[in-house]
């Protein structure tokens, strides 16, 4: 078992650790889109993904789709070039490494306002607090039902989970 100091001591090189890599993959992200952008190339994207276990890929992705002229391919698994947004930035900068500088140097990290694990505790399940209330209902029976208010929060919970699928 490791001292309290050596705990410290393997923490504090975690923590450089971290930093270390959520800036190579920033730049890495950076130098992928100027790729794209100059050679229709999103494959790095793919390749990064796949290398970032263990790493919060649901805000690279994000980034990636705000910024990396790519889109998720679910069927093929993999990202593909998002031809729209890349003729859209094609015009506004000379080559991809201009792109990438821009990206380095002016728009947030992928790793910005990262999630805390007491925001992570927090999220919304929706499918589980589904769940929950039909297991509720199984066990306990239901007294009084109004149909019609229940449809009407029904359907616009349908409404405010699809801007998330």
């Amino acid at each position: 078992m490791l001292s309290t100091k050596q705990i410290n001591v393997k923490i504090a090189g975690i923590r450089k650790s971290t930093d270390a890599i959520r800036r190579n993959v920033h730049e890495v992200l950076c130098s992928i889109a100027g790729h794209a952008l100059e050679h229709k190339d999103v494959s790095g994207f793919t390749r990064l993904i796949d290398a970032t276990t263990g790493v919060n890929q649901k805000r690279i992705m994000a980034w990636v789709r705000a910024n990396g002229l790519a889109t998720w391919n679910k069927e093929k698994d993999c990202y593909q070039l998002n031809k729209s947004a890349r003729d859209e930035r094609i015009n506004e900068y000379a080559d991809g490494t201009e792109y990438s500088i821009h990206l380095f140097m002016n728009c947030d990290a992928w790793y910005v306002d990262a999630d805390k694990p007491s925001q992570i505790d927090k999220e919304l399940d929706a499918l589980q607090r589904i769940k929950s209330l039909r297991s509720q209902v199984a066990k306990k029976g239901v007294v009084k039902v109004d149909f019609q208010a229940l449809r009407a929060e029904m359907d616009g919970l349908m409404e405010d989970i699809q801007q998330y699928a």
